[in-house]
């Protein structure tokens, strides 16, 4: 990891920066020793802890550096994401279709070649070398190449767009006339810290290319110089010859125009050749001619399957027996469900791209965001089996909540039944006959329904009673509250009546035929 970048998914800018390449899975391994508390790792700029515990795409060329973790237990057997990864030599199309030759090793190799390599390819100038040795006023006034002086931190740009166009220049090594027997031309190359062999691959095919960056054993470039100069190739319309993959955003990005992409061929890859590659020590050693390897390992590389490599603290911290089975996370699942095509990789690079608005911030988060919106199908394939979780039903009538609520309901049912008996007993004394017992009589059949009702509910949950449930309970409030609206429009009529001084007469079958109608649109309803 790069001490004082930043690489937190909940940042508050929404930053997210690029780290070095995390080659061996340290990361990973922290996470481990965290015991999977990526909290405890140190964030101090002086002495960064990168911890993770996913990496949800890794190349077939780390396979080797990372095999440890999987022998130490640290993570799972990884697994492939669905999506086929290339990496190529690479050189843009304008010039493959200038010299078609290009593109392949039969046109690139042997003696016959060597001058074609070194007039054709160039080397790529960074800014401040270009101010300082070829500029006539030391980038002091625009020349078409660069408007202004490279600011510090632009000092080693190979290109900057507005400000520098890039420039590719004939060295020493180009000039096959002084040097005829060992002059050469250029390509661009991964950092040796990156699994690639285009040295062994061009010294045993005899290819007379050789990468030039200055801060590098091997004379790679970092992935920002190689990014520029593919673009200064592009602005300036100069050959290049650059070490690439894909998927991935520079690749997506000139898709369809001049300068996309097209594959120097190699020869076909073997088993016997992949064999034979070297590993870090001998990309990175100091002595070139162990970095040429062996001729065995001069090969093609294959389209490859990415792989996911999940640390198994995911599986242990989501399945914790200290917590009920019911309430594990569904991460390590998911995880292991997550798939993606490299189309699909592409799409959302294309996004990225396509918005132009925070290329290194915002952009990215945006994208991959605005695609799971467009495409739940495919996300929701990732989700476990049983998740979203299920209701599960227990048997619950013997708990002492429902033995509460069914004491309770009984007893409120008794006592309606009661106040019912008390209320027939005493129909005939003043009180009752000016209430009209049959108003009553209704009300406390209402009641008596709710009450059952209520029993009911909090009792099995077959369908029967769930249904009985709910008729009792609605035409229970329905005879408790129709007679008492009745009533109330009686007793309004009445008043409005007196006032006229005519004589009005409440009769209980209209009454009773009013009960009866509510209910019967309140069944059917």
């Amino acid at each position: 990891a790069t001490a004082g970048l930043n690489n937190e998914l909940y940042d508050s800018h929404l930053r997210l920066e690029y780290p070095e390449f995390d080659i061996t899975g340290s990361g990973i391994k922290n996470a481990e020793e965290f015991g999977g508390d990526c909290r405890k790792a140190s964030r101090d700029p002086d002495n960064y802890e990168l911890c993770y515990h996913v990496l949800p795409e890794t190349w077939a060329e780390g396979d080797n550096e990372r095999l440890y973790l999987v022998e130490e237990g640290v993570v799972e057997q990884p697994r492939e994401i669905g999506a086929m990864a290339e990496q190529y030599i690479f050189i843009p199309k304008f010039v493959a279709e200038l010299d078609p030759s290009l593109v392949s090793y039969v046109g690139l190799a042997g003696e016959k070649n060597r001058r074609k390599m070194a007039e054709t390819f160039k080397t790529p100038t960074t800014w401040k070398y270009y101010c300082e040795n070829l500029s006539a006023s030391n980038c002091t006034v625009a020349d078409g190449v660069a408007s202004r002086p490279p600011k510090e931190d632009e000092v080693d740009f190979m290109f900057l767009q507005n400000g520098y166009k890039g420039f590719f220049r004939n060295t020493t090594e180009n000039d096959c006339d002084s040097n005829p027997e060992t002059c050469h031309g250029h390509i661009a190359d991964y950092e040796c810290t990156w699994a690639a062999f285009v040295p062994m691959q061009f010294h045993h095919l005899d290819i007379k290319l050789e990468s030039a960056g200055s801060d590098d054993v091997g004379g790679g470039y970092s992935y920002t110089q190689l990014v520029q100069i593919w673009h200064a190739a592009n602005e300036t319309r100069s050959p290049v010859m650059m070490m690439w993959f894909q998927p991935e955003a520079l690749y997506q990005s000139f898709i369809g125009t001049e300068a996309e992409f097209m594959h120097v061929l190699l020869p076909t890859q073997t088993q016997e050749c992949v064999d034979a590659r070297l590993e870090y020590d001998g990309r990175c050693s100091e002595d070139p001619i162990e970095r040429q390897g062996p001729a065995e390992g001069a090969c093609d590389n294959a389209p490859q399957s990415l792989k996911k490599m999940i640390s198994k603290q995911v599986k242990l911290l989501g399945e914790n027996p200290d917590v009920p089975e019911a309430m594990w996370s569904p991460a390590h699942d998911a995880l292991q469900n997550y798939r993606l095509t490299h189309l699909q990789i592409g799409a959302m690079l294309s996004a990225w791209l396509d918005r132009g608005f925070d290329l290194d911030g915002f952009d990215p988060r945006h994208a991959t965001c605005e695609w799971v919106v467009n495409n739940l199908n495919i996300v929701r394939t990732f989700i476990p089996e049983t998740y979203p979780r299920t209701m599960k039903y227990e048997e619950t009538d013997e708990t002492t909540l429902f033995l509460a609520t069914h004491v309770l309901s009984a007893m409120v049912a008794a006592f309606v039944v009661l106040s019912l008996i008390v209320t027939f007993l005493k129909r005939k004394t003043k009180t009752v006959y000016y209430l009209r017992s049959e108003f009553l009589y209704v009300i406390q059949a209402g009641l008596v329904m709710v009450a059952i009702s209520g029993f009911l509910l909090t009792g099995t949950t077959e369908e029967g009673t769930c249904v009985a449930s709910v008729w009792m309970s609605s035409l229970g409030y329905c005879w408790i509250l129709i007679p008492l609206l009745i009533r109330i429009d009686a007793i309004n009529k009445l008043f409005a009546s007196g006032k006229q001084m005519q004589r009005v007469r409440l009769g209980k079958y209209k009454f009773m035929l009013s009960v009866l109608g509510t209910s019967c649109a309140v069944a059917a309803f």
